[in-house]
């Protein structure tokens, strides 16, 4: 199946309303991420026609291989085979991309956008809270931990996928870092409340933590054994591996601040964890 790819912004509100465009978002997340994190500047819709057939069928849980294959691949057509002034002007503004993506291994990775994956009870109270955060750049509700492709909101809350709820953070490790983060994450909910947060109960409501690295792992488990200090009872959050992550439908997406005024949930959930974290209601 071809995927159209769009390289997500924190601005962007996109329809994902269609599998097609849930699909596409989620590559977009993994390789926005990529790029900034490797300051490759490429055109997002000449990349979108490039590498749509190369990345088919394969899902989204895209290694940095994978995306540093895919990248250059693009970069070796676009450089070889300029059919038009687009094309032309985007290959002699990539060539030292070009040189840089030719050899495994050989990109850079200086200080960028990091992300992690964290669930909290209901998706619409993290969002809400890590979106206020100094140094996150964007979060966005979506679901991982299961192993059906593309779950619905519907199938979700049956607890029988084995997703859970989450919010996908995209962070700037100059301004913030994992363990700042986690530090509000142990406040905004309940972590020795085994698959339930208040009213929400079942696994999709689980608490967890999904990390996309070795050394997000080692924070993850430090941070948890600090804050195992400050509960009466023991942490049950897993730390698990990232996997496949899918956004959740549109109408999920900034829900506290579009429904904070009409849905009774916001003002009696939501609203008492912003004001004890202190964040804007």
């Amino acid at each position: 199946m071809a995927c159209w790819i769009t390289v997500a912004r924190a601005e962007d509100k996109p329809d994902l309303s269609s599998e097609k465009a849930k699909v596409g978002y989620a590559y977009g997340m993994e390789f926005g991420v990529f790029l900034k994190k490797n300051h490759i500047d490429l055109d997002p819709k000449l990349f979108v026609r490039g590498i749509e057939d190369q990345l088919a069928g394969r899902g989204t849980a895209l290694t940095e291989a994978q995306m540093q294959e895919a990248v250059r691949n693009y970069l070796k057509d676009v450089s070889s085979t300029p059919t038009s002034g687009t094309q032309s002007l985007a290959a002699s503004t990539n060539r030292s991309a070009l040189a840089a993506a030719s050899n495994p291994g050989a990109i850079p990775s200086p200080a960028g956008p990091e992300v992690v994956t964290l669930g909290a009870g209901c998706f619409w109270c993290s969002q809400a809270v890590f979106e206020q955060i100094p140094g996150v750049v964007s979060v966005t509700a979506g679901y991982m931990g299961g192993t059906a492709p593309n779950p619905t909101y519907e199938q979700v809350s049956t607890g029988a996928t084995g997703y859970a709820e989450v919010s996908r953070i995209v962070y700037d490790p100059t301004r913030t870092d994992l363990g700042k983060l986690l530090a509000v994450f142990w406040k905004m909910h309940d972590p020795t409340s085994l698959n339930r947060q208040g009213a929400d109960v079942g696994p999709q409501y689980r608490s967890v933590i999904f990390y996309q690295t070795e050394a997000q792992r080692e924070a993850a488990e430090r941070s948890k054994a600090a804050a195992a200090r400050q509960f009466a009872m023991p942490i049950v959050t897993e730390i698990t591996p990232a996997g496949p992550f899918y956004p959740a439908e549109n109408y999920h997406q900034e829900y506290y601040r579009l429904n904070k005024n009409r849905n009774p949930y916001c003002r009696a959930v939501i609203a008492p964890k912003l004001e004890k974290l202190g964040l804007q209601e």
